[in-house]
């Protein structure tokens, strides 16, 4: 099975290999320590969003990106410990 991709700014159809790339993200906890770290495999975006930038305020900007991906591996920190839940008051 071949994989296309449509080329919007040559209106060509190109390869998915040559797009496609593999990404790994971190969660990391307050001090900076892994929790989680998600390897994703063949990625390809599919959508960006930008905030809109507005140079006058002091809010955060954001991106959102929607990536598809083929396969994921996730790994657990061995240092990940999350917090008791807490015993019901009587």
């Amino acid at each position: 099975m071949r994989k296309l991709v449509f080329k919007t700014e040559k209106g060509i159809y190109s390869k998915f290999s040559e797009y496609a790339f593999n990404a790994k993200l971190a969660l990391l906890d307050g001090k900076g320590q892994y929790l989680h770290i998600y390897e994703l495999f063949n990625c390809f975006p599919l959508n960006v969003t930008p905030s809109s930038l507005d140079y006058g305020a002091d809010s955060i900007g954001s991106i959102t990106i929607t990536l598809r991906y083929l396969d994921v591996k996730e790994s657990i920190s061995p240092n990940y410990q999350p917090d008791p839940i807490p015993k019901p008051k009587r």
